[in-house]
């Protein structure tokens, strides 16, 4: 995601960039888990005469999309937002306000960092509406780390997107391949389909801990890129999707994200 918080490295992205047939698209946001950058929190956000948002956080936002990230030319085409199990702290609003507006002044879409087992996603929603946010131009991340149809359904009836993009991280309590796509064949049944997405949220190397150990093809041996081709896709297939849905899931919808563009 190229967020603040988790690491911005472009001369890393650009030299892989250059050596693949493929767009690497990249996000500007932030990944607040353990709080805020202390120039960023020592200058307090406020609101202007008319109401709009007065954030220094907004405006690297908008400097990251308009200009380029980190001193570059190369433009972020999405915002990350981020709640976890603490929901909406005061910390986790000025972040989420942040990304509203900077997304209404810019018009990319906003995707989503959630704990949905804490209904983190409705949270984001709640925020985000209060800004003015069309919420079809959202999509709720980790969405597929829970079976709870209900809570799926809500943020879907919101006009949201919901993100099952952690498909091959089938830790201990978290749903595995099988409970993935039974979810997603049922809520596709149930004309949901253009509003869910797929996803990995993988990546090539981590020098951190999970409750399995050190990231590893051992610890986690399916969380790697080519899970969703070789064995998500045929599973859904198996349960009963077509190729026009499974289109609507890779293509489709992603598609229409990021083709809905214009600020508001």
């Amino acid at each position: 995601m190229n967020v603040l918080g988790l690491g911005r490295s472009m001369p890393d992205i650009v030299a892989v960039a250059d050596k693949v047939e493929m767009n690497i698209v990249l996000a500007t946001g932030v990944y607040p888990q353990h709080g805020l950058p202390g120039p960023i929190t020592m200058r307090t956000p406020g609101r202007t005469p008319a109401g709009k948002l007065d954030d220094v956080l907004a405006d690297l936002f908008i400097r990251d999309i308009r200009e380029g990230i980190a001193g570059t030319t190369i433009k972020a085409a999405l915002i990350k937002g981020y709640t976890d199990k603490p929901l909406v702290t005061p910390v986790i609003d000025r972040c989420l306000r942040a990304v509203a507006f900077a997304h209404r002044e810019t018009g990319v879409p906003i995707n989503t960092h959630t704990d949905p087992n804490a209904g983190a996603g409705l949270e984001q929603l709640r925020v985000f509406a209060e800004e003015g946010v069309d919420l079809t131009r959202v999509v709720i991340g980790h969405s597929g780390d829970t079976l709870d149809l209900d809570y799926l359904r809500r943020i879907m009836d919101q006009g949201a997107t919901i993100a099952s993009d952690r498909f091959g991280l089938y830790f201990r309590d978290m749903p595995v391949l099988e409970e993935r796509v039974q979810v997603i064949a049922s809520l596709v049944g149930e004309g949901y389909g253009d509003r869910i997405v797929l996803g990995h949220d993988t990546h090539c190397y981590a020098d951190y801990d999970f409750p399995g150990g050190l990231i590893s093809r051992e610890t986690v041996p399916f969380w790697v890129h080519t899970h969703l081709i070789e064995h998500v896709l045929p599973a859904l297939r198996t349960h009963g999707l077509t190729e026009e849905q499974i289109d609507q899931l890779l293509i489709g919808t992603p598609r229409r994200i990021f083709a809905t563009q214009g600020a508001y």
